[in-house]
C-alpha cells in the first residue's frame, strides 16, 4: 500500500517538475513541498541508489525555485518512468 502512495507523490513531483520547467507552473509551494518530500524520502531510505537519486532530483527542485530549468528535467522524466515501468509491469 505505501508503494502506490510513493508513487502518486511522485507522480505529482513529476507534473510539478515538468510544468515548471515548461513555464506553465509558477508555484513555488509546490516546488518546494517536491523537494522535501524527495529530500525526506531519499534521506529515510539513505543508502540505496534510487534514494539517492531522489536526493539529487530533490536538489534540483530546490535549484527551479531559482530558474535553473536544465536538461536534468527530461532525464527525471525518464527515471520517474523507469520507476513506474518497474513497479507496475515487473510486480
Amino acid at each position: 500500500m505505501i508503494v502506490w502512495l510513493f508513487h502518486i507523490a511522485d507522480l505529482f513531483v513529476l507534473v510539478t517538475m515538468v510544468g515548471t520547467h515548461l513555464g506553465l507552473l509558477d508555484s513555488w509551494r509546490a516546488l518546494l513541498g517536491g523537494a522535501a518530500y524527495l529530500l525526506g524520502k531519499g534521506w529515510f531510505y539513505r543508502g540505496d541508489f534510487m534514494s539517492m537519486i531522489d536526493m539529487v532530483l530533490g536538489i534540483y527542485l530546490i535549484m527551479m525555485l531559482f530558474g535553473a530549468a536544465w536538461t536534468l528535467t527530461w532525464i527525471a522524466v525518464a527515471w520517474f518512468l523507469y520507476k513506474f515501468i518497474v513497479a507496475f509491469v515487473l510486480r
